[in-house]
């Protein structure tokens, strides 16, 4: 019987409860943490790829509107117009709007005017807006 007080390998009951609710306690605090990342880091991602459906919209009016034989107001006013027959598949939540300007405060325009083009992204709210000089011959 004397070799049963001096064997004290191993933990007590107490300790070992303790044990748990001092990892019960840290992970309740970081559990929610990590869980909150992992359920919503798809948003950035979206958010980029609408935001690049806006700019490559922009790309191709800008670029059809390069392209043009003559760099009218009526051309690009009535390309952007029909927006989501010319565009639709570039961004498709997004509408645009043109707007034929002679003058705007703070701004040196050119003689001949400019045309306004806005592309709103309806899902997210992005605007993007792109000044055109127009040319007459």
């Amino acid at each position: 019987m004397k070799n049963l007080g001096k064997n004290k390998k191993g933990f007590t009951l107490v300790e070992v409860i303790l044990t748990l609710v001092v990892i019960a306690i840290f992970s309740t605090m970081v559990i929610p943490f990590f869980f909150s990342g992992i359920t919503s880091n798809y948003v950035p991602i979206e958010r980029l790829k609408e935001s690049s459906f806006l700019n490559n919209a922009m790309n191709s009016v800008v670029s059809d509107y390069e392209n043009l034989s003559t760099k009218d107001a009526s051309s690009i006013i009535e390309k952007v117009s029909n927006f989501s027959d010319n565009y639709g598949t570039k961004c498709p939540n997004c509408t645009a709007s043109v707007q034929n300007i002679t003058s705007v405060s703070g701004w040196k325009l050119p003689s001949t005017g400019a045309v306004l083009v806005t592309i709103t992204n309806n899902s997210t709210k992005e605007t993007l807006s792109h000044v055109f000089s127009v040319q007459t011959y």
